[in-house]
């Protein structure tokens, strides 16, 4: 249960980074406000689904919100390993790299 709480205790911070409220989440992820409430609370398990359009509306990437029992220090630090990665991947592509860093919309 302890990772469901921390689950919602990320979403609720990426919704307040964002400047949003629980209904413009709720509207723009096509889920209802309670449901966005019992998340955020950890009383509520949101399905892969859910996750998908929180994270898309908050531009997040799965991998930050469910790497739960990582601190966030580490998890910012697997973020950077991910990037490397991405990076040397399209190293040889400049206009790709350009697109993929400035689209403002996680990779996934």
């Amino acid at each position: 249960m302890e990772l469901i709480k921390e689950l919602g205790r990320r979403i609720q911070k990426a919704r307040k980074e964002k400047g949003l409220t629980q209904q413009e989440l709720a509207d723009l992820s096509h889920v209802s406000l309670k449901h966005v409430q019992g998340c955020e609370r950890g009383v509520k398990n949101p399905s892969f689904e859910v996750l998908r359009a929180f994270c898309k509306v908050l531009n997040l990437s799965l991998d930050s919100l469910m790497n739960l029992d990582l601190p966030e220090d580490e998890q910012a630090a697997n973020d950077m390993r991910q990037l490397y990665r991405i990076l040397s991947v399209y190293k040889n592509y400049p206009i790709q790299l350009s697109f993929i860093i400035f689209r403002r919309q996680p990779i996934d």
